[in-house]
């Protein structure tokens, strides 16, 4: 019982003064996944080591093993994210540079984390490369809700139409 009452303590201080980079990529996460995880937290496992697991709305946890292709590459990205804001925070910002960063992503995702870079691009300069018509036209959807998102789209080399997605 004593054990039960410090692990459960011990979640909840845990919980309570998580990292704030954690937190910070549990809310870009939320974004990016349209909902679909509440956030990011860490644990420690059977072995005391800690683990990244994703938090559903419902408060059930999913392991980054049990996370989809497109989901892992969600949870990097708001990693990433939050680890270049809290750098900008710091010091001198510096750019976000992406390759065909959503190409995991589907539809619905990946508006969410266009509009996730759009918002980004108030920090930092985003510069998001991609060939995929479909990722220029939400981003031109989004341009013309307002999002701070300037396209750029470059002449075609050889059997690929290269397009450049830049934010503000």
């Amino acid at each position: 019982l004593a054990r039960n009452l410090i692990a459960a303590a011990m979640d909840r201080v845990r919980a309570q003064v998580q990292d704030p980079l954690v937190r910070q990529a549990g809310r870009f996460m939320a974004q990016a996944t349209d909902g679909a995880f509440s956030g990011i937290q860490t644990e420690l496992d059977a072995g005391n080591e800690p683990v990244v697991r994703g938090v559903r709305p419902d408060g059930s946890t999913v392991g980054v093993s049990e996370m989809s292709a497109g989901t892992r590459d969600q949870l990097f990205l708001a990693f990433r994210l939050a680890s270049v804001e809290t750098y900008c925070r710091a010091t001198e910002p510096l750019p976000f540079i992406a390759d065909d960063l959503l190409v995991q992503f589907d539809d619905a995702r990946s508006h969410s984390t266009l509009s996730v870079l759009a918002e980004f691009a108030r920090t930092t300069q985003v510069l998001l490369f991609t060939h995929h018509d479909s990722i220029r036209d939400m981003a031109r959807v989004l341009q013309g809700e307002g999002a701070a998102i300037n396209l750029l789209e470059l002449p075609a080399l050889a059997s690929t139409r290269p397009v450049a997605a830049i934010g503000d």
